[in-house]
């Protein structure tokens, strides 16, 4: 029995098509370093352009992916409330004090039964816009929230609340964003400026004094959002 495996009918191995300038480039590149005079010559920067036109795909995904890396704010920290948990639960229950902690989320208008309508400019000054639901709710322990297709940016956010005594309360965040549709030039200028993480965290260190200036018998507070729950069969 023979081992050599037989070619299945129909299906031709084909080089990558990325792959051709830089097979072809390093071949010229050869012929050159071989070669004296002006064919060597040639060659050799024929070759060195074929090699780069091969080479600028690879750097072009490398680029947006670094770009898509710090444009994306991925952060988990926790904080320290001088608040009694019910206060701190109160307040950000409430989307609409969010703008407080950060002046980069222009506006967050709170429909009051789960969705939310967010608005934030980012460093470029492009405003993105998105519709969010409360993905999770229970009152003094867990609140999350999450995008809605159809808008320019991912967002996500879950906070754990944990009582420290009477009056303090630890919040547990957990807060990511994306914008899409980065291009490459939305990439290259990335670099330009601080990451999006480190950005957010800042903001978020400043947290605990939004706390202390904020009233909470100045508002009513919003009614319990209905949290989407999966459909319940019955059985029998």
């Amino acid at each position: 029995m023979s081992g050599v495996v037989p070619a299945r009918p129909g299906v031709r191995a084909e080089p990558d098509a990325q792959l051709l300038p830089l097979l072809a480039g390093a071949a010229l590149l050869l012929v050159g370093s071989r070669r004296r005079g002006a064919v060597g010559t040639i060659a050799a920067a024929g070759g060195a352009a074929l090699v780069a036109a091969g080479l600028a795909p690879i750097a072009r995904r490398a680029l947006l992916a670094a770009g898509r890396a710090r444009t994306t704010a991925d952060v988990a920290t926790s904080i320290i409330v001088e608040r009694p948990v019910h206060e701190a639960f109160a307040f950000c229950r409430d989307f609409e004090n969010f703008p407080r902690l950060t002046p980069a989320l222009e506006s967050v208008v709170d429909y009051g039964d789960g969705r939310s309508h967010w608005a934030l400019r980012t460093r470029d000054g492009r405003l993105h816009e998105w519709d969010a639901i409360v993905s999770k709710f229970v009152p003094g322990q867990v609140l999350a929230w999450e995008s809605l297709p159809g808008g320019t940016a991912m967002s996500a956010g879950v906070i754990r609340f944990t009582p420290i005594g009477a009056s303090r309360t630890r919040l547990d965040l957990r807060i990511t964003f994306r914008p899409l549709g980065l291009s490459f030039g939305d990439a290259a200028a990335a670099f330009a400026r601080a990451p999006a993480s480190r950005v957010l965290v800042s903001a978020l260190r400043q947290v605990s004094a939004h706390f202390d200036a904020w009233d909470p018998d100045a508002v009513a507070p919003p009614p319990e959002p209905l949290v989407p729950r999966p459909p319940v069969f019955p059985t029998g």
